[in-house]
């Protein structure tokens, strides 16, 4: 890996602020949520729906059925008699984390290209969101009102933005900058990008704002803690030991850190949190694929 002498961060010749400003002018296509998920999601929003409904939305996906039922029969999930059928999943799991755990599994499928270069570039995204949502979903079973599922969902979505410009790159007609160079431009507007790639998708304004606070450190917009304050201590959580660490605050000076039931953690301690929560971790990454 490079060290913090020579990685190269400077922006990839405006190729991304180019890309952000045809986004927001709506004269770049966008990804768009995958099938199964809009149609649980509809289905949900339709009165007197139950469980018989769901189950009938997944069963015509059999690589969501078989994930669920993956999911359903986990340690994770208390599985101590063995479910054989999508409902009787779908009724361990409960609807709303069905819903999430879907969306979540997803989403996976979009982080692809036909590129090879771009493909591992993908792959290496992806496997840091889905580090970012295990934190967030292993955090907040530690945090009195904070759903693990519902927290996995957000710390994904809060990295969405990087998609439709990972996408981008697929036009670039140079040989790729090196990775670490195409993830600091990519920074600097991805969270702005997720903001309306989530409005497009009709999320709810709370996974919106999960967005819009990416790397907003000092944001304090209420007393009490929201889904996105629970993901910024998640991040830096994963960032803690990286070669950002010294450009990031300590974790006992940002506002959201008061906000959560947790115990006083200073950078050392987040360490050996991170360590003795790392099993969870790594299982939370095994239903996301990584």
């Amino acid at each position: 890996m490079l060290n913090s002498q020579t990685v190269d961060r400077r922006p990839v010749s405006g190729f991304f602020a180019r890309a952000y400003r045809e986004i927001l002018a709506d004269r770049a296509p966008l990804p768009s949520m995958p099938d199964v998920a809009l149609r649980i999601r509809a289905a949900m929003q339709k009165p007197n729906y139950n469980v018989g409904t769901i189950a009938r939305v997944v069963s015509a996906d059999p690589g969501i059925c078989a994930y669920l039922m993956r999911i359903s029969n986990s340690s994770l999930y208390g599985a101590a008699v063995p479910i054989n059928d999508v409902e009787n999943a779908i009724g361990r799991l409960g609807v709303g984390a069905t819903r999430n755990l879907v969306t979540s599994h997803a989403l996976r499928a979009m982080f692809k290209t036909r590129s090879k270069v771009l493909g591992r570039l993908m792959k290496d995204t992806w496997a840091r969101s889905a580090r970012l949502a295990a934190v967030t979903a292993v955090i907040a079973g530690r945090c009195p009102g904070f759903d693990p599922d519902k927290a996995m969902l957000a710390g994904l979505l809060q990295d969405i933005g990087v998609l439709p410009l990972m996408l981008t790159l697929e036009n670039y007609r140079p040989p790729l900058p090196e990775p670490e160079r195409i993830y600091s431009s990519i920074d600097a507007v991805a969270g702005k990008v997720g903001v309306v790639l989530l409005q497009k998708w009709s999320f709810d304004d709370e996974m919106v704002e999960v967005a819009r606070s990416r790397n907003d450190w000092f944001r304090d917009k209420q007393p009490q803690a929201d889904l996105a304050d629970l993901v910024l201590i998640a991040r830096l959580h994963t960032l803690i030991g990286t070669q950002k660490m010294h450009e990031l605050p300590r974790i006992n000076e940002v506002p959201a850190f008061d906000k959560l039931n947790l115990a006083k953690l200073d950078p050392e301690a987040s360490m050996a949190f991170l360590r003795e929560a790392e099993s969870d971790v790594r299982q939370v990454m095994k239903i996301l694929g990584v």
